[in-house]
C-alpha cells in the first residue's frame, strides 16, 4: 500500500490531468491531495474550484466533481474502493474544513462506517464534522473520528500549488528516438484500458497516435515521459465531465498497457517486431501509390503495372498509352 501512496505523490508533482479537478463549471484547477492511510486523506482547493459554499459546507455539484476526480485515479480507486452507490451503501465521509490561506482551504475526509451513525439518512455522503458534533449520544468511536479529523485538518501540512491548469492535447505529445524513426508505421493493438481496439501509428515527434478501429471511443496521442506513459486527448478540452476510461489525459495505469507501450517507447528490437507483424498481416491492403499499381489488372487478368520481371510476360504489355477505367478492376 505504501508504494500506492507513493506514486499518488509522484503524480501529483506534475501538472498533467491525472491529477486534475473539473469544476462544476467545467474549469480545471491542479488539485493537491495526500492518502494518509486506508481510511483518510486530505485535499488542498481553492475557492474558484466550487467545491465549497459560502460557509464551507460541500455543495451536491461540487461533491459530485470530487467523485469523478477521485473515480479516475487508481491509486485512489485501489486504496479506497469507488465511490458509488455501493459504496455508500456501508459507509459515509467525514470532512473537515480548515482554511489554509484567503484563497485555499484544507479538507480534511475520512471514511466512516454508516453503523457508527444512527439514523443517519440513507442518502447523506459526505458530512461535516460541524453536523456530527450536533449529535446528541454520539458513540466514543464517533467521537474519537470526529477529534482526529479535526486535529488532522488542522496539523497536515500539504506543500503545492493550486490553480487554474493547462489543458493537454494530443499536439503536446512526444516519444522516443526508438519511435521519432519509425515516423508512419502502424500498428494494430487493443487498449486494456478501455477495450477499444485501436489503429496506431507513430508520429513526426515519436509519439504514438491513437484512433480507434471501429469510429468508436476516444481518439488520443500516447507519450513517453519516462518512466510515465502519458494518454493525451482533445475530448477532454470541451468543459463537459466525462469519466470514462481515457476521456481525460493522464498517465496509463493498466499494467498490461503500460508494460506494452513502456516497450515499445525503449526497446527497439520489440517496436521492430510489432511493426513487421502488422506489415506481414495489413501492409497490402494499405492503399499507397505503389500496392495501388498492384491492384490494377486488364480484364484478361493480366497485371497493368508490371514488373521487370513479369512486364515481358504480359500480354500487349507497352502497347497501351491510355487505359479506360472500364478497362480496369481491383481487388
Amino acid at each position: 500500500m505504501g508504494n500506492t501512496f507513493k506514486s499518488w505523490n509522484d503524480v501529483n508533482e506534475s501538472n498533467r490531468s491525472s491529477q486534475v479537478y473539473i469544476a462544476p463549471n467545467g474549469h480545471k484547477f491542479k488539485i493537491v491531495i495526500r492518502m494518509q492511510d486506508n481510511t483518510k486523506f486530505i485535499v488542498k482547493t481553492v475557492n474558484e474550484m466550487e467545491l465549497l459554499d459560502g460557509n464551507s459546507n460541500m455543495t451536491n455539484d461540487g461533491a459530485t466533481a470530487l467523485k469523478n476526480y477521485l473515480n479516475s485515479q487508481q491509486a485512489f480507486l485501489n486504496t479506497y474502493g469507488k465511490l458509488d452507490s455501493n459504496f455508500f451503501k456501508a459507509r459515509f465521509i467525514v470532512y473537515t474544513v480548515v482554511k489554509d490561506t484567503a484563497r485555499t482551504e484544507k479538507i480534511q475526509f475520512t471514511v466512516v462506517p454508516r453503523s457508527e451513525v444512527e439514523g443517519l439518512d440513507a442518502n447523506a455522503q459526505f458530512v461535516s464534522t460541524k453536523a456530527l458534533e450536533a449529535i446528541q449520544n454520539k458513540s466514543e468511536i464517533l467521537a474519537g473520528i470526529i477529534t482526529d479529523n479535526q486535529q488532522s485538518a488542522q496539523n497536515e501540512q500539504l506543500p503545492g500549488d493550486v490553480g487554474a491548469a493547462t489543458d493537454g492535447g494530443t499536439a503536446d505529445a512526444s516519444g522516443t528516438n526508438i519511435t521519432e524513426e519509425s515516423m508512419g508505421n502502424k500498428f494494430r493493438y487493443t487498449m486494456r484500458t478501455n477495450g477499444i481496439d485501436y489503429e496506431c501509428e507513430f508520429g513526426e515527434n515519436g509519439a504514438i497516435e491513437m484512433e480507434p478501429l471501429k469510429g468508436t471511443g476516444p481518439i488520443g496521442s500516447i507519450a513517453w515521459e519516462d518512466p510515465k506513459v502519458i494518454w493525451y486527448t482533445d475530448a477532454d478540452n470541451t468543459g463537459t465531465i466525462n469519466n470514462s476510461p481515457l476521456m481525460m489525459d493522464g498517465e496509463i495505469e493498466n499494467s498490461y498497457d503500460k508494460k506494452f507501450f513502456t516497450k515499445m517507447f525503449t526497446d527497439k528490437e520489440f517496436k521492430n517486431k510489432v511493426i513487421a507483424e502488422w506489415e506481414a498481416k495489413y501492409g497490402d491492403s494499405e492503399l499507397t501509390g505503389e500496392n495501388l499499381k498492384g491492384m490494377l489488372y486488364y480484364r484478361n487478368g493480366n497485371p497493368i503495372f508490371a514488373t521487370a520481371s513479369t512486364a515481358s510476360n504480359v500480354e500487349g504489355a507497352g502497347s497501351v498509352d491510355v487505359v479506360a477505367d472500364a478497362d480496369l478492376k481491383t481487388f
